[in-house]
């Protein structure tokens, strides 16, 4: 069984790449899994690829370094187990990609798995990829995907993505390494991508790290908060979300994503990131949200909902 592994900062845009990815597969007739990976200790991605059918293994809240390894080597044991032809993972967006090389070094891993694909979503309308320890971990995640993918082109001016690739470049050459082959680079918006580019990504493979690890450096200036509060309505929660993105006073926003529920009971999905907002309709919801980012404030976060209190102290619901 092949694990491929899809990593990328928060906000990227690994998620949706994933969903073309997951619909390509099933339709060659393999049989797929997902294992979820997410920074914050409520997975809640799950929801919005369930919808290909696929089935979706949460993994949420778990450093592989700290203890989380052995479960994760176990969802890969019993995903070729249960003959899965191909395991997608998804990695969290603070992650060091070395940690998953480490996992599949396991021997009982390597009997029954091996590193199939990496591919690396690169966002051209935010810097925080590439700023203080993050700088490290976006290195980790260049230097071994065999495939890069610029997002979000459709927003993206082309000075913008000629940065974004300096910067690609920076990481490598001042650890010792060549530039990012060009070869390897999509630009491809999304709904462009075909299955010929699928195919490329199977043949793309992966690098095992040969570079010097630094473990002092791993996400630690990075943290989740997670809300279960409401919204009026649907245009309310977008202009909350908008807030929470720009404004400083709340610490650095890099991603919000989840679940919300309006003061009628109606259910939303939203996504927050560098570049826009997107609220839709969710017949279901798993009532969090999650906010992904630096410094955050949480006395300032508390109040950019209806705290569901208060909503019952009006008798709202």
């Amino acid at each position: 069984m092949k694990v491929d592994l899809i990593a990328g900062f928060p906000g990227s845009g690994k998620t949706v790449w994933i969903d073309r990815y997951i619909r390509y597969l099933k339709n060659k007739g393999l049989k797929v899994r997902v294992i979820q990976m997410d920074f914050s200790p409520v997975g809640v991605d799950a929801a919005m690829l369930e919808k290909t059918g696929c089935e979706i293994v949460d993994l949420s809240g778990v450093c592989l370094r700290c203890g989380g390894a052995a479960k994760f080597q176990s969802m890969l044991i019993r995903g070729a187990m249960d003959g899965c032809d191909r395991v997608i993972v998804e990695a969290p967006g603070i992650y060091d990609a070395g940690e998953f090389f480490d996992a599949m070094e396991l021997q009982e891993v390597k009997a029954c798995c091996r590193a199939g694909s990496m591919l690396t979503v690169l966002d051209p309308l935010s810097g925080e990829a590439f700023a203080g320890g993050a700088g490290y971990l976006t290195f980790t995640q260049i230097f071994s995907a065999g495939t890069l993918w610029i997002s979000k082109r459709e927003q993206a001016r082309e000075a913008q993505e000629e940065q974004l690739l300096e910067q690609a470049d920076g990481l490598l050459k001042e650890r010792g390494f060549a530039p990012v082959s060009r070869e390897r680079i999509w630009r491809k918006p999304l709904d462009q991508l075909e299955g010929k580019d699928f195919e490329a990504f199977l043949e793309g493979g992966c690098r095992f790290p040969g570079y010097s690890r630094e473990r002092n450096r791993l996400g630690l200036e990075f943290e989740s908060r997670e809300t279960a509060d409401l919204c009026e309505n649907r245009e309310d929660l977008e202009k909350r979300v908008r807030r929470l993105m720009s404004d400083p006073a709340l610490g650095k926003v890099l991603r919000v994503k989840g679940h919300m529920q309006d003061l009628e009971k109606n259910w939303y999905e939203v996504s927050g990131f560098p570049g826009g907002v997107r609220v839709e309709p969710a017949e279901t919801g798993r009532g969090i949200c999650s906010v992904v980012g630096r410094q955050l404030r949480g006395e300032v976060l508390a109040e950019a909902f209806i705290p569901r209190k208060s909503v019952r102290e009006k008798k709202y619901v």
